[in-house]
């Protein structure tokens, strides 16, 4: 059950590259239309990984691992039930971080 969810959630990563991009082109000076573009493809990228595709796969997964622990087939109690808390915990993150980005963003308007 972890194959099929671990490669989707692997997606979350999708948003990585372009804050990486950014976090160089700071580094070497470079903040006009590239900085700009990589910023918005970020954003772009965040809100689509991990906030839409995301939750909705993070609730599959939540109601998966339930289903799985009730019926007594897992092959460990501990694992799953530290998988479901780790997905709450990186969830949150992933909401704090949209809160955090967005009130940069209105900040700066």
């Amino acid at each position: 059950y972890l194959q099929y969810y671990g490669v989707r959630f692997l997606l979350f990563e999708l948003s990585t590259p372009f804050l990486n991009a950014m976090y160089l082109l700071r580094k070497v000076g470079h903040t006009g239309l590239v900085h700009d573009a990589m910023q918005a493809l970020f954003g772009l990228s965040f809100v689509l990984a991990r906030i839409v595709y995301g939750l909705p796969l993070s609730l599959f997964f939540f109601r998966e691992s339930l289903d799985l622990l009730h019926s007594g087939r897992q092959h460990s109690t501990f694992v799953v039930v530290f998988y479901l808390i780790a997905n709450i915990a990186l969830n949150s993150l992933n909401v704090f971080w949209l809160y955090v980005m967005q009130a940069k963003r209105a900040k700066s308007s």
